[in-house]
C-alpha cells in the first residue's frame, strides 16, 4: 500500500485466471481458480476481499494471452448480493489481432464500506483464456466514504 494523502492508501491488486469459456466469473484475489455462477453467494472465498477501511476501486487493467476478438463486462458486488453496486464497466477490446494488455478503465462509482466483501464479476464475449491484471483499490484510512 502507498500513502497518498494524510488518510488515503492505494493498493494494487494483482489478479490471474485462466477461463476458456465465455460465461461470468468471479475474479479469483487469491490463487488462480475463478468461480464460474451468477450468484456471487456461491463463490469460493479466493474469490472476494475483505475491506480493511472504506473505499473505493478506482481502475482496472487486464491482458490475455488469447487474441480473440471481445471484451469483458465487469461488476463489483458486495457482501455476496446477486445485484450490483455502481456501473458496469466494458473493457476495451481485443481486435482478433492483438494479445496482450488493452487499454485501463477509469471507475468513479465502486465504492464500498470497511468490512464489506468485495466481489468483481467478469462476463467475456470471447474465449480470452489465460489473463492477468491489475485492480486499483483506494482506500480511505479515517474509515469514511468521501
Amino acid at each position: 500500500m502507498k500513502f497518498i494523502g494524510a488518510s488515503e492508501l492505494l493498493d494494487t491488486k494483482h489478479v490471474r485466471w485462466f477461463n476458456t469459456g465465455t460465461d461470468k466469473f468471479w475474479v479469483p484475489f487469491t490463487g488462480t481458480t475463478e468461480e464460474t455462477s451468477t450468484n456471487p453467494s456461491y463463490a469460493d472465498t479466493s474469490n472476494y476481499l475483505l475491506a480493511p477501511y472504506a473505499g473505493q476501486i478506482i481502475y482496472m487493467r487486464f491482458a490475455s494471452e488469447n487474441a480473440t476478438a471481445g471484451n469483458f463486462a465487469c461488476e463489483m458486488h458486495l457482501n455476496a448480493s446477486a445485484t450490483k453496486t455502481g456501473s458496469t464497466i466494458t473493457t476495451a477490446n481485443w481486435d482478433g489481432s492483438n494479445n496482450g494488455p488493452i487499454a485501463g478503465n477509469y471507475i468513479a462509482d465502486w465504492h464500498f464500506k470497511k468490512d464489506d466483501a468485495i466481489f468483481i464479476s467478469v462476463n467475456p464475449t470471447a474465449n480470452k483464456q489465460g489473463c492477468n491484471g491489475i485492480i486499483v483499490f483506494k482506500y480511505y484510512a479515517n474509515g469514511f466514504i468521501k
